[in-house]
């Protein structure tokens, strides 16, 4: 059996946690694959530097950096403040925030 690790958000980049925080202000289900690499669907994002990567693609896309993630991932307008907050525990995007493990928190 393939037992998946498991990432902390504790282990990663102040630039991972943003996104993190970011996509789960934005109600957006993800995974942390590494300390380095975000997913969403077929979408790969690495903070750091800021590359997208579209699963079966050649190369990276075009857009680049954490807005343009959370453009592609969300489509619906976003706000401009791309450093916000942590949402208060219990807000919808919190439910809807999925951890590195792949279950939903509570």
């Amino acid at each position: 059996m393939n037992r998946q690790q498991y990432v902390s958000l504790n282990e990663c980049s102040p630039m991972m946690r943003k996104a993190a925080s970011m996509l789960k202000a934005n109600g957006v289900r993800f995974q942390i694959k590494t300390v380095h690499h975000i997913k969403v669907g077929e979408l790969n994002f690495y903070p750091t530097r800021g590359t997208i990567f579209r699963d079966g693609d050649a190369g990276a896309l075009k857009q680049n950096g954490l807005e343009a993630f959370l453009k592609l991932v969300r489509p619906r307008e976003i706000e401009d403040d791309v450093g916000g907050d942590e949402l208060p525990a219990g807000s919808s995007a919190e439910r809807n925030f999925i951890e590195a493990d792949g279950e939903k928190s509570s």
